[in-house]
């Protein structure tokens, strides 16, 4: 018999809600198409992170000795920043891979709700 793990609580924070809701409303407007395969592809990437966070690699712009930062790319240009620790995952932030990389180094040094 097989011996399952157990799945880790997933918790998604207001930054990361509040970042895909404003690229979200931007891509509706202006490439609607685009808009829709987005969605559906971060719900695609957000299951894979919950089923297997540590496939993905640490993000080198949040140094930790113990690598709980990681992210997830999707559709060659977006990035999922995540945290992965014992019990529980916490989705960070969604950022366009050409965003500015000091919006990320303060991720660390938050506290999310």
């Amino acid at each position: 018999m097989e011996k399952k793990d157990k799945e880790k609580k997933v918790i998604v924070t207001s930054v990361f809600k509040n970042s895909v809701k404003e690229n979200l409303e931007f891509l509706s407007e202006n490439i609607p198409d685009y808009a829709e395969r987005f969605i559906d592809e971060l719900a695609k990437k957000l299951r894979d992170i919950a089923r297997n966070p540590q496939h993905y690699p640490a993000e080198p712009k949040l140094n930790s000795k113990l690598q709980i930062y990681r992210y997830a790319t999707f559709m060659k240009f977006w990035k999922i920043l995540f945290k992965s620790q014992k019990n529980q995952i916490v989705i960070l932030k969604l950022i366009h891979i050409r965003q500015n990389p000091k919006r990320i180094k303060y991720l660390h040094r938050k506290k999310y709700d």
